[in-house]
């Protein structure tokens, strides 16, 4: 006996077709998060946390060049190797 590939209707009745239950049509549809939905209090702490982040790695980056730079004084004084001509 052959079994056919594909039956040409469901042998079994929907369980719920065309009962949603409480929620009204359209309600369960997932909605995109845009910064249009949220709301104006959160956007200007979203504004001012990336701002103070920014600051932060400003300050940062400006501390690691004076570092940097100082490093490279004392290693000049040590080696010896100074970009000015020696005076005599």
């Amino acid at each position: 006996m052959r079994w056919p590939h594909r039956l040409a209707r469901p042998r079994t009745p929907d369980s719920h077709s065309g009962d949603r239950g409480s929620n009204p049509l359209g309600a369960a549809k997932e909605k995109r998060k845009t910064m249009e939905n949220v709301r104006p209090i959160f956007k200007k702490l979203l504004y001012a946390a990336i701002i103070l982040f920014l600051l932060g790695l400003t300050y940062t980056l400006s501390d690691l060049h004076v570092k940097v730079g100082q490093l490279e004084h004392k290693m000049m004084h040590l080696t010896g190797e100074h970009s000015l001509p020696a005076s005599k």
